[in-house]
């Protein structure tokens, strides 16, 4: 948010988007709706969307990356989580206590490793 970012939503994809308890914890922490998407191979079915592309150009039915991506990315809706804003703030607290004790400490870990 610092640089200017406004997310509408963050879109989860892998294994971990499988959990809920991990979608609600990204939602709680980033504090904006998140969303697992149907197809959670993410990179695989980005690869196999250019190569359709790709084809399609070669073939001469000009097929804009943008159309195929459209029809083929999808939320799954049923794995929608809000965030809960007073877990969030929980978290905001539990972080700034972490930066503080973080930034006291550095000078200890530096001589530690000495």
């Amino acid at each position: 948010r610092s640089l200017g970012i406004r997310p509408k939503e963050i879109r989860l994809t892998g294994g971990g988007a499988k959990s809920p308890v991990w979608r609600q914890l990204c939602a709680d922490i980033f504090g904006v709706p998140v969303v697992a998407m149907k197809e959670d191979e993410g990179a695989a079915l980005g690869a196999a969307l250019q190569a359709a592309a790709s084809i399609a150009g070669t073939s001469g039915k000009k097929t804009p990356l943008e159309s195929l991506v459209h029809r083929a990315v999808k939320p799954d809706e049923s794995s929608r989580c809000i965030p809960d804003e007073d877990t969030r703030r929980l978290y905001r607290k539990l972080q700034a206590r972490f930066d503080n004790l973080s930034l006291s400490m550095r000078e200890a870990f530096a001589l530690a490793r000495d």
